[in-house]
């Protein structure tokens, strides 16, 4: 059949759909029959690794990424598995090799980036960071993840650490304004802790993050009564001076009511999510007494209710907190620092590191379980959060050594055991 009558048949759909099957099987079914064997293969690699089989399938799949230069599947697979078994120096070599055919790619710089950082190499991470930096199109203002990220891989490689934390505060800042719109609007501990108690509703776990939340409770009623307080100060101090205040002096009155009205909501929502877990305890007197509380702060507990986010976002918004109150703790963690009260730009370091690294690690606890028992994550989804819980716990183990805490050190690296992986290991 030639091109002139594959042309007069294209008048009807259906023939020409016909004919354009007939030619594409001519031309791809001698590749597909020279690739079937190896996706056979690879396969069956996957299968000895999920197996235990570790060295024999990496073996396996090294022949057949020889075999596939092209098969992109095959390729970050290798990378992967060379990575999280001890060969993170091939799996870097592998993606320079692919770097050399694909020098723009972001892919396999990022890949590339996660090999260092397995291999424990932060400066070389921070360095393939800047040359990822460099490709991505650049804008005057950053989004608050890319702060986040930036953030933390510059605290991995040490590398100016006050900007790091100046970053990490921005990116803090933005979240905290809109992760869960403007009706939701309180500091990221707190949207953390909310979303996680939550969380923790479906899977039974309220016990995971009760002790977080009554502490996070405790410092924003504590915070309410200082502002409270300035407010009353000032006022008397100004009016010593001349009644009524200033336009000044007004507008420094307005911020701190401004301030108290933003903790009042903080602890409404803090306290109503504590009262709904307390009614599944069936601990009517300890949710009674907080829905009271609300009342006195000026809030309706059922209207409160209604704001808090759904269920459906509420696994995203705990993530997404963790992973900047992780990126601060370590930040903090690594800013030099004295004695444990020691403040640097106002903030007391390895104290806010140890409480951001705590609520981080409430939080992916709940996850964690929550991931584990959903229906909607795959194993290999399970276990990327599950390294990423460890990697939490590290952070904290590193803060609490600094601030001399051998027994939460010791507590937190048997965590880390329990969870699989090696606690002086690359846990990033």
């Amino acid at each position: 059949m030639n091109l002139s009558q594959v042309q007069k048949k294209s008048d009807h759909p259906v023939a020409t759909a016909l004919t354009l099957i007939f030619f594409a099987c001519l031309v791809f079914a001698p590749v597909l029959i020279q690739h079937e064997p190896l996706r056979w293969q690879a396969a069956q690699a996957m299968l000895q690794y999920d197996a235990g089989n570790r060295d024999d399938a990496i073996k396996s799949l090294q022949q057949i990424a020889l075999k596939a230069p092209d098969d992109g599947y095959v390729q970050t697979r290798l990378v992967y598995w060379l990575s999280e078994n001890g060969q993170a120096e091939k799996a870097i070599k592998h993606c320079e090799q692919q770097l050399v055919r694909n020098p723009d790619s972001q892919d396999w710089l990022e890949l590339r980036r996660h090999a260092e950082c397995e291999a424990g190499d932060f400066k070389a991470a921070w360095q393939t960071f800047q040359e990822l930096k460099t490709i991505r199109t650049q804008r005057v203002s950053r989004t608050s993840d890319e702060l986040n990220e930036q953030a933390y891989f510059r605290a991995l490689a040490d590398e100016d650490l006050k900007t790091a934390a100046a970053e990490i505060q921005t990116a803090v800042s933005t979240a905290t304004s809109r992760s869960a719109g403007a009706d939701f609007l309180v500091p990221l501990p707190s949207q953390a802790l909310i979303a996680a108690g939550l969380l923790s509703r479906r899977t039974g776990s309220q016990s995971v993050v009760l002790p977080q939340l009554n502490r996070r409770i405790e410092i924003a009623e504590r915070a309410l009564e200082d502002r409270e307080n300035s407010v009353g100060a000032s006022l008397a101090q100004y009016s010593v001076k001349s009644f009524p205040p200033s336009e000044q002096q007004e507008s420094s009155l307005d911020e701190m009511r401004s301030s108290i009205e933003f903790r009042r909501r903080e602890l409404a929502f803090l306290m109503v999510c504590r009262a709904l877990m307390f009614e599944d305890l069936d601990q009517p007197e300890r949710c009674d007494l907080d829905r009271a509380q609300v009342v006195e702060l000026g809030f309706e507990p059922q209207l409160v209710a209604d704001l808090l986010p759904d269920d459906s976002v509420c696994n995203a918004l705990a993530m997404r907190a963790v992973a900047y109150l992780d990126t601060r703790a370590l930040v903090l963690t690594k800013m030099p620092w004295s004695e444990p009260d020691d403040l640097i730009d106002g903030v007391s370091t390895i104290k806010d590191a140890i409480a951001d690294a705590s609520i981080a690690v409430t939080v992916s606890e709940v996850i964690d379980h929550f991931v584990r028992t959903s229906s909607d994550f795959s194993t290999d989804e399970q276990n990327r959060f599950r390294k990423t819980f460890a990697a939490v716990l590290h952070h904290r183990v590193m803060a609490n050594r600094k601030a001399g805490n051998s027994d939460a050190v010791n507590s937190d690296r048997q965590r880390i055991e329990s969870l699989g992986y090696d606690p002086d290991g690359n846990l990033y």
